[in-house]
């Protein structure tokens, strides 16, 4: 029986690392905004939308995580050894003069105020999540990546029809 051969070129093993810091900066900032939408007195609905974000994005994190592990695991035996790709290391992001937290960015904001910015920052994510994907499907060459890159275009686009139904009052049904 032959192992099956991942082939993987430089934009899918980006593509992955690139991705999972994308989705793990997203649940941070959905846990954060779910913590601070009770004491800021923000919008419930907008609160299940960043908890339900943030739960489908650890799961993703989770499976290409694992997807990184079997592309290192694989034996390539008579052929040019692949370079190990590296699942990237939880660390905070830099702090710098020029830079305002999103936690500090939402303390002093209540109510509607302060379900615009979350709201803001989630459509924001949003979008950098399915560019990046976008560019992994012209780049990618991994089928395993450019389905996360599927999935996760469609999932994110209905994330963001989600949050628009939430900002023109409607009920977001998922």
């Amino acid at each position: 029986m032959t192992a099956t051969v991942h082939h993987v070129n430089t934009s899918d093993a980006i593509f992955m690392q690139e991705m999972i810091l994308l989705l793990r900066r997203g649940v941070q900032d959905g846990a954060m905004a779910d913590t601070m939408t009770g004491q800021h007195g923000g919008d419930p609905g907008l609160r299940s939308l960043a908890r339900t974000s943030s739960a489908a994005a650890v799961g993703q994190i989770s499976a290409m995580a694992s997807c990184i592990d079997a592309w290192n695991a694989e034996s390539r035996s008579g052929a040019y050894p692949r370079d190990r790709v590296e699942v990237p290391a939880d660390q905070p992001l830099p702090a710098t003069a020029a830079t305002t937290r999103y936690d500090e960015e939402l303390a002093d904001l209540h109510g509607s105020a302060f379900d615009a910015r979350v709201a803001r920052h989630l459509i924001a994510h949003h979008h950098a999540v399915i560019d990046r994907s976008r560019q992994e499907m012209i780049e990618g060459l991994n089928g395993d990546s450019r389905g996360f890159a599927r999935t996760a275009i469609s999932q994110h686009n209905r994330e963001l029809h989600l949050l628009g139904m939430w900002r023109a009052g409607q009920p977001a049904r998922r």
